[in-house]
């Protein structure tokens, strides 16, 4: 029978993963990162203040809009990185500026950092669990800052 704990997600959620870092052209790299799940304290946090500060989006002009919710979704997927191994120091301007200029890593983290499972806590082997994003499922993202709709399909009855 499961115990209550076994449903717990926060406290890995707020410790973080270890992810490794692929290469853009899908090489290994050495490099890895420390990332939250969506159960943590400070993407909640982030998440708020990305709808507190979206609330006057509609008076902005449609540059000024694009740029606010670009920043917000920056920012919202920032809130989910720990730290990194990069020799670059670790820190905010550094980290939102990466993830700007590598798209494909910031959609990396929200689709792990959305995955309940990987934030349970494991045998007491492990301190951080590491995960081979290859093998990752893709999974539609709780983190998701896209302003796309996700579509609905419509099952044929036989």
């Amino acid at each position: 029978m499961a115990d209550l704990s076994d449903f717990h997600t926060r406290e890995v959620a707020n410790e973080g993963i270890k992810v490794p870092l692929s290469l853009p052209n899908g090489d290994k790299s050495e490099e890895y990162l420390l990332i939250r799940g969506i159960d943590s304290d400070e993407f909640r946090r982030a998440n708020i203040k990305k709808q507190r500060d979206l609330v006057n989006l509609a008076q902005l002009s449609a540059d000024e809009r694009e740029a606010v919710l670009d920043r917000a979704s920056v920012e919202l997927i920032a809130s989910l990185v720990i730290g990194w191994s990069f020799k670059a120091q670790f820190n905010e301007k550094n980290l939102t500026e990466w993830l700007s200029s590598s798209p494909q890593i910031a959609d990396m983290i929200d689709r792990i950092a959305s995955q309940r499972g990987l934030f349970i806590k494991k045998k007491p082997n492990s301190s951080l669990p590491l995960l081979d994003t290859k093998s990752a499922k893709t999974k539609q993202s709780k983190a998701r800052t896209s302003s796309r709709k996700p579509t609905i399909s419509k099952s044929k009855k036989p």
